[in-house]
């Protein structure tokens, strides 16, 4: 193997380089001679040594971002200016790989991208793919055609391989790529050991190095962590040091913080100071001001829109949004360079040498600084803030960053095979089952992927200890259990699929024990199983972010409490996402408190694609005979009711050209308010003109006003203000949206075809909710007030399988407080009546109900 190591100071041609321990001078190449527009520039130190000592083999290329590696990846593809290479370009994430798509269709090659979101045709001529671990994983295991013909791979941020949530389709991924034969380039400004990864790839060429084309500046700040109270004053700290300057030269600057609730804090105190704010989703009172926006927070719960916005401002020169608060979102998720970066750093009392940010991400971090071709400054500075105990912190942090990034490559699978064998070797018994279920979980997923392709790939793995065979004979085991394996380790068809579709297997043999038969007839529930099931399947994790009031209005569903406050996420997807639309927050100005409406989270993007992932999988193994098929009607609710977020109930609304979530979920509030169970039923009485849309908004109007007013209390205490905040424009939009709703259902039925269409349609068969039930129960007792769900994901009533609801009246004031349990587990009066009798109280499953009326 050749081994350099490029030298920091290299600012000349002939360029400086160690080649296996030996000084050698390099001349520089002009690129264009070489790639013409895709490198119109001469090449720097670490793509000369590149260029002047690839031999078309296993490269691997550790370098601070910045250094070229993009140019590199081309000089490999194109053969040294020769025929291009059938080209794989594996990227971390889908906002990367689409980023790099974007950048690279603009230059003359046949480049197609594959991710979760964008599966384009790749055709026989190609010239480079891009995708996702997941994207290229699903491809290889159902033998694309494309797949077959690659030639060259480069694998972006191959440190990923270390990471908890993506290191398994990481280095399967690369494990089966190894496995092929394919000519690897591997891509990373932070591997620790690089000669074990170049061991474990056989690679040809490493390229070590600390160059960067623009000198890097470090700095410690005694700055302390900012927090509501303290905000104001980190950033008059800031300003004084350097902040003031950026902002009025327009200079980016990235300041990274440790959690979504300090960049909140810190974006508050900048309003509050003044500087506007590009975000308008926030969890604080937003003050109304006027002028180019300065500063932005960025961080994963923004919606995406908000989020394509914030990203193109900050990356523009000219833009005057100068200050970008971010999350470790932007370490792997979308090229984001910038003059100055402030990183707030913490570490524990207890493990000294345990800092945040970890030292892989600090490194990523800091190669964001003074990028070429984007700083206005011919340096980077990185302020390290080092808090209230700025000297301890800083010398640690010195001495972390002198030594570098460990001794030891360990990636995600080795770690789950050490662990089994910890599990193995001592005395089971004494673990949690959940901890071996997860972690050979890991390892089925990777071995069921191995076995769809090729058994022998199993030698391939980064890990080499004994008992591998082992762990992996008892994952297979398991697969064979679920019926997923088969003879001599051979895939059955649901295991084939499994891997096609990049499934949890565990996940699949849950869902085939609950979906085997669809009949309603028989079995009315069988609906609501088949829903629910899709939903948990469905992958993904997304939370309502926790500023979002946690309140769910009654709508008519069939409620499992266990799958939704056990299964959060499957939980949002059946009954919290069609509520995300009327979440509130509040604005400020000098006069004034406004309600304003919250954009749902940047992860529901993405539901459309994952929802139709599992529909297709879910049509597949019916084909296969898995299980029954429903109706297509019945799978068409299903599909849109995960996707848009509303009931399955009123589904069918979204079919409606124009009229989206939100005028859907409003329709179907209301159609559920005066109890109208289906889409079908609620629609023909719209259409009928009798009674007039307004005679139907009415009555409505209270409940909605109550809605809204619960929401703001909670907010009003949250954020801990008082006084009067009005609702009035919003209740004035919701009425325009319902009506303006009813003209375009009128519109689309009054096509003869269409209306026979609907007509047509048939009516659902399933089982009746019991919430309906209990609904007008408490209508009865309680007229003059609402009922909403509490819902919050932390918390005892969600450890002891609970859920807690509200009577509130018009003010938004809590009345009367209830608790759901499972059917049949009601406990006993006695029991019930121990608890607080000064409030009253509901208990209720369902079937029973205890009113408790207080002292």
């Amino acid at each position: 193997m050749i081994s350099i190591y490029v030298p920091e100071k290299n600012d000349r041609s002939p360029f400086e380089i160690f080649v296996n321990n030996e000084k050698r001078l390099v001349e520089s190449v002009d690129g264009r001679t070489l790639l013409g527009d895709l490198a119109p520039f001469w090449l720097n130190p670490v793509q000369t040594a590149f260029f002047s000592h690839y031999r078309g083999k296993n490269t691997i290329i550790s370098t601070p971002t910045g250094s070229g590696k993009t140019a590199i990846a081309f000089l490999a593809a194109f053969q040294k200016g020769k025929r291009v290479k059938k080209t794989l370009y594996v990227a971390p994430t889908r906002a990367l790989a689409r980023q790099i798509f974007q950048d690279i269709r603009t230059k003359p090659l046949k480049v197609y991208l594959r991710t979760g979101e964008s599966k384009m045709d790749v055709k026989d001529d190609y010239d480079m793919v891009i995708a996702t671990p997941e994207a290229f994983l699903a491809a290889r295991h159902s033998n694309s055609p494309w797949v077959q013909s690659i030639e060259f791979v480069i694998i972006d941020e191959t440190h990923m391989l270390m990471q908890d949530t993506r290191g398994i389709v990481y280095e399967e991924t690369l494990v089966q790529l190894l496995g092929d034969r394919r000519e690897l380039l591997l891509l990373s400004a932070t591997i620790p050991d690089t000669l074990s990864l170049a061991e474990w790839v056989n690679a040809d060429l490493l390229i070590e190095s600390s160059w960067r084309p623009i000198p890097l500046e470090r700095a410690f700040l005694n700055l302390a962590l900012p927090t509501r109270k303290n905000a104001k004053t980190s950033i008059q700290q800031m300003k004084q040091a350097f902040l003031e300057e950026n902002i009025e030269q327009r200079v980016k600057t990235m300041i990274i913080v440790p959690s979504k609730k300090t960049g909140w804090d810190l974006l508050s105190a900048f309003e509050r100071q003044g500087y506007r704010a590009m975000n308008d989703t926030v969890p604080y009172i937003k003050p109304k001001l006027v002028g180019e926006p300065v500063v932005a927070f960025h961080n994963a719960d923004i919606p995406v829109e908000e989020k394509k916005e914030i990203e193109a401002a900050f990356k523009s020169l000219d833009n005057g949004l100068s200050i970008l608060i971010s999350t470790q979102t932007l370490a792997y998720g979308f090229n984001s360079p910038a003059d100055d970066i402030v990183i707030f750093v913490k570490y524990s009392l207890y493990q000294e040498e345990k800092i945040w940010p970890v030292l892989i991400d600090l490194l990523q971090f800091e190669g964001r600084a003074g990028r070429k071709g984007y700083t206005k400054r011919g340096v980077g500075r990185v302020f390290y803030a080092t808090g209230t105990t700025g000297e301890k912190t800083a010398a640690i942090l010195k001495a972390l960053l002198k030594r570098g990034l460990a001794d030891v490559f360990e990636t995600t699978l080795d770690k789950a095979f050490t662990a089994l064998n910890d599990l193995y070797t001592r005395h089971e018994s004494i673990f949690h089952p959940d901890n071996e279920t997860k972690l050979l979980g890991m390892v089925e997923l990777f071995s069921l992927g191995v076995l769809s392709v090729n058994e022998e790939h199993f030698n391939y793995t980064h890990f080499k200890g004994r008992f591998k065979e082992r762990i992996i004979q008892k994952a297979v085991s398991r697969l064979r259990e679920i019926g997923m394996v088969e003879g001599d380790n051979r895939l059955t068809r649901l295991g084939n699929l499994t891997a096609s579709y990049l499934l949890n297997p565990e996940a699949v043999a849950h869902f085939v024990k609950n979906v085997t038969r669809y009949d309603v007839q028989e079995d009315p529930s069988s609906f609501w199983t088949l829903w629910e099931s899709i939903a948990l399947l469905v992958p993904g994790g997304g939370a309502v972010p926790d500023y979002y009031p946690p309140f769910f209005p009654p709508i008519g569903g069939h409620w499992n409490r266990q799958s939704v406050f056990f299964s959060s996420y499957a939980g949002l997807l059946q009954f919290g996402l069609g509520f995300l639309w009327n979440r509130l927050g509040i604005e400020q100005d000098e006069n004034d408190q406004e309600g304003r409406r919250q954009k749902p989270p940047a992860w529901v993007g993405s539901l459309p694609y994952d929802v139709e992932l599992i529909c297709s999988f879910y049509e597949q193994g019916a084909r296969y005979g898995f299980w029954d098929l429903c109706p297509s009607g019945v799978l068409e609710r299903i599909r849109r009711s995960l996707t848009y977020g509303i009931s399955p109930l009123y589904s069918l609304l979204t079919k409606i050209p124009g009229i989206g979530s939100l005028r859907a979920n409003i329709v179907a509030y209301v159609g559920d308010f005066h109890r109208f169970r289906t889409d079908l039923e609620w629609v023909r009485r719209l259409t009928q003109k009798t009674p007039p849309e307004r005679a139907l908004w009415e009555p409505f109007l209270p409940f909605l006003r109550t809605y809204y007013r619960v929401q703001l209390e909670w907010l009003k205490k949250s954020v801990g203000i008082s006084g009067d905040v009005s609702i009035d424009h919003l209740i004035e939009l919701d009425q325009a949206n319902f009506f303006s709703a009813v003209e375009l259902i009128r519109e689309y039925l009054a096509d003869p075809e269409k209306s026979k269409t609907w007509a047509e349609t048939p009516q659902p068969i399933w089982e009746t909710s019991p919430l309906d039930a209990f609904k007008e129960e408490v209508k009865v007792r309680y007229p003059d007030l609402s009922l909403v769900f509490f819902v919050e994901e932390e918390g005892k009533d969600q450890l002891m399988n609970q859920v807690p609801f509200r009577l509130c009246d018009r003010s938004g004031q809590e009345k009367v407080y209830g608790t759901v349990y499972q059917a049949g587990r009601l406990p006993s009066q006695a029991v019930l009546r121990f608890q607080e009798l000064t409030q009253r109280r509901i208990h209720t499953d369902y079937v029973d109900t205890l009113w408790e009326e207080g002292m």
